[in-house]
Order: C-alpha cells, then sequence, then structure tokens
C-alpha cells in the first residue's frame, strides 16, 4: 500500500511540474481539454457528435484523469508535435473522459469495452457509435510516444 501513495505522490508531483511547461492544447482540437469530474460526458458527447457530423470528423474519447502521468505525457506530446497534432485534428474531434476513484463515471464508461490501462482511446463514428478501443501502450516510445504510429493512427481513422 505504502508503494501506492508513492507512485501517487510521484505522478501529482510530475503533473504539476509538467503542467507549468506545458504548451497550450489546441482549442479546435478539442472539444474538452480538461479530465473535469464535474462535467456530463454523456452530454458532452451529444453536443460533440453535432460538431463532428458537421465537420465529417471522428470523434476520440480519451479517457484518463490529472492523476495520470501518461495522460499528461499525452497532451505535452500533441500539444508539442505540429504533425501529429495537424493528422489528429484531420480525423477526430477529442473529447476528454474524467476517470478516477471519486468519479469513474461508470455509466457512461459501461457502453464501451473495459480499460486496461490510461489514457485509454475509444474510436466513435460521428454519430457517436463505438468503432474500436486503441491501447495506447502501443503507440508509446521510451518515455513518449511514437510518431509514426502517432500517425498512422490517425490517418487510419479519417474519414
Amino acid at each position: 500500500m505504502r508503494a501506492f501513495w508513492v507512485v501517487l505522490a510521484f505522478s501529482l508531483l510530475g503533473a504539476n511540474a509538467s503542467a507549468q511547461t506545458r504548451p497550450p492544447l489546441d482549442r479546435g482540437l478539442y472539444y474538452i481539454q480538461d479530465y473535469d469530474a464535474a462535467r456530463d460526458p454523456a452530454a458532452d458527447l451529444s453536443r460533440v457528435v453535432e460538431r463532428a457530423r458537421q465537420n465529417n470528423l471522428r470523434i476520440l474519447l480519451v479517457v484518463g484523469g490529472d492523476w495520470c502521468a501518461w495522460c499528461h505525457i499525452l497532451d505535452d506530446y500533441i500539444a508539442s508535435n505540429a504533425i501529429v497534432r495537424e493528422e489528429f485534428g484531420h480525423s477526430f474531434i477529442i473529447l476528454k473522459v474524467n476517470m478516477n476513484q471519486r468519479n469513474p463515471n461508470e455509466a457512461f464508461l459501461s457502453r464501451f469495452p473495459p480499460s486496461s490501462g490510461y489514457p485509454d482511446f475509444f474510436v466513435l463514428d460521428a454519430d457517436g457509435s463505438f468503432l474500436a478501443q486503441q491501447d495506447t501502450a502501443e503507440l508509446e516510445r521510451g518515455n513518449g510516444y511514437n510518431r509514426n504510429r502517432m500517425i498512422a493512427f490517425a490517418r487510419q481513422w479519417r474519414r
């Protein structure tokens, strides 16, 4: 149990340090930019569906939380890598969905396969229907993400 608290504290410290130097997120790419426990993901998804239909894009649900070090690494990676950001922007509108112990969003997330790690990607069609789940560990390289895998992932889902 002590190891859990050490890892949690380290993740939170790393997240706070990372947030101070993080480039701003692209407001056009993200519908919801934060993992906000107070938000209703079902209502957010309803709004995103309309925008996705209008722009002929798919929806990428990114499930995670502020507690998740890899979620912050993902944000930083997309914000600082123009080519990956552009490819994601041609394929998706990103909706972040908070998942933590205080608010696991079980009702909303129960319509998708269970997550084995975070962040977890769920690809939805423009109408909100589930298409696929992507384990983000497959997109990683070292302490970050693999540019070619990220681009291939985004292009695979372009409409």
